[in-house]
């Protein structure tokens, strides 16, 4: 019966561990729909975990409908302005930047270009492409890139008749976040294997002796 109890032990200490670091945040999105107002005021998109900013040749708006049907945040006076959305983590967290829509105003489904930047690195984009936008939906960009420092989107030129329609990321601790080396894993497996062994050991032992 002590062997049993010691396997079960064994096996519930090593799926506990397994349980503990399969821990993960649930998807934010940052939709224009949910500000309402004109200019886009500083506290929008901001949480104890992320702080969410922008880089316009002038305001940030807000316009209700007509950019690939949907709401859209657009910057800029006029059609040379490039939009600069930067996601940062607070507080030693780790930011994943799963994904980003873009519409436009005129309904003439163009090409827009678009990159990606980690905030530590404003020269060199980590991801990079062109938005084809159609008149009736938004054109997604799938990231699914993770970073400790954050990321800056950038779209444009013409962030004037383009505008971002939703951003969706996640925000997970580094140490909930963190995964064990499988090599520490397997060895702490084989020590309470061997200990469970032991103990069957010594109880074979005594029945033979009793």
């Amino acid at each position: 019966m002590l062997f049993n109890k010691a396997l079960l032990t064994s096996a519930i200490l090593v799926g506990g561990l397994g349980f503990s670091v399969a821990s993960y945040a649930a998807p934010i999105t940052l939709n224009p729909s949910d500000f309402t107002g004109g200019t886009v005021t500083d506290d929008f998109g901001d949480t104890a975990d992320i702080n969410f900013t922008w880089s316009v040749s002038g305001d940030m708006r807000k316009w209700s409908g007509g950019y690939s049907g949907e709401d859209a945040f657009y910057c800029g006076t006029n059609a040379t302005a490039e939009c600069f959305f930067n996601l940062e983590p607070l507080g030693g967290a780790l930011l994943t930047l799963i994904s980003f829509d873009l519409g436009n105003y005129l309904n003439r489904n163009p090409s827009v270009p678009w990159s990606i930047f980690d905030l530590n690195d404003l020269d060199n984009a980590v991801l990079t492409g062109t938005a084809e936008i159609l008149a009736t939906s938004p054109f997604s960009v799938t990231a699914n890139v993770t970073s400790s420092t954050g990321f800056q989107v950038r779209f444009g030129p013409d962030g004037w008749n383009n505008g971002l329609t939703s951003l969706t990321y996640t925000i997970n601790d580094r140490q909930t976040g963190s995964v064990p080396a499988p090599g520490a894993l397997e060895l702490l497996g084989l020590g309470l294997l061997g200990f469970a062994a032991k103990l069957r050991r010594r109880v074979s032992a005594k029945a033979g002796s009793a």
